[in-house]
């Protein structure tokens, strides 16, 4: 079931993305914004809570082997969600100057 739902998921991005790159219509584009920051920032709170549950897990030497490896992976994601959300806003903030 969850690559099923990510899978659709993933495939909304795409088109969201692509329709809010491609349009020149205001309302559309605030929309689609919302909508792709809100999926943003439901992944980013999937992965915060996976995080969470793993160290919470009896497995404390897998954890301990890799937890630096998966510290910077998560600030690697963390700074490409903020990124995401800029390049967003700013493509936002442009379109909504040329009225």
């Amino acid at each position: 079931m969850k690559k099923t739902r990510d899978a659709i998921q993933l495939i909304i991005v795409i088109l969201c993305f692509v329709t809010f790159k491609r349009t020149g219509n205001v309302a559309l584009q605030l929309s689609l914004y919302m909508v792709l920051n809100a999926i943003i920032i439901q992944e980013f709170m999937h992965i915060y809570n996976a995080e969470r549950d793993k160290e919470k897990s009896d497995d404390k030497f897998m954890n301990d082997t890799y937890r630096y490896w998966r510290l910077a992976g998560i600030i690697i994601l963390e700074l490409l969600v903020i990124a995401t959300v800029y390049y967003l806003t700013t493509s936002m903030v442009e379109s909504l100057q040329r009225l």
